[in-house]
């Protein structure tokens, strides 16, 4: 659902009186990839907590999975105010800001947990007329989905060693394969 900005409060444009609060946080407990770490939490009336782009889960430490589930492209701030600008100009105006956050984790109020994990597909263009390439993600898609995870003492990774209770895994191919046995008329 579109989201509206009443103030300093976001809200669901068909108000269904779910608390949708974006978040920044450090490297350490988000690290995102974007300039602010930035995510969604959207909070339902029954307490069920749905993480967007927070890349880590409750409790992770390093050698825990992350989710790769925000995507972001380097943007220049034009204007005074505008995050990332700089008054030194243009080219000193940019910095990777976050353009989708997907679901990532989904707490409900007992503690149940599930995690979604993504890959990004990356793009190059040449920013501030430039030829050498920018990297940026131009898109990805779903590939695994951990269930049964619990978050007890702040931490869905305790005690699930590397194998999740019960675990979903997508796969992706190419759209159309040529047949290379086939003549063009």
């Amino acid at each position: 659902t579109p989201l509206v900005l009443d103030g300093s409060t976001w809200h669901e444009e068909q108000d269904s009186g779910d608390e949708v609060r974006y978040l920044t946080g450090t490297d350490s407990d988000t690290g995102n990839g974007t300039y602010d770490n930035g995510y969604w939490v959207v909070t339902t009336a029954d307490g069920t907590q749905y993480y967007f782009g927070k890349n880590k889960g409750p409790g992770w430490a390093p050698g825990d999975p992350v989710t790769n589930s925000a995507w972001s492209a380097p943007v220049y701030g034009a204007h005074s105010g505008d995050p990332c600008y700089s008054s030194a100009g243009f080219s000193s105006s940019s910095c990777v800001q976050g353009w989708r956050w997907n679901l990532d984790f989904v707490v409900d109020p007992n503690g149940n947990a599930a995690a979604y994990y993504y890959t990004a597909e990356t793009n190059y263009y040449g920013a501030d007329g430039q030829t050498t390439g920018v990297e940026y993600d131009r898109g990805g898609y779903l590939t695994r989905i951990d269930y049964g995870l619990r978050d007890e003492n702040g931490s869905i990774y305790a005690g699930i060693d590397a194998n999740p209770p019960d675990e979903v895994l997508f796969g992706a191919d190419q759209r159309c394969i040529p047949t290379p046995d086939r003549k063009r008329v």
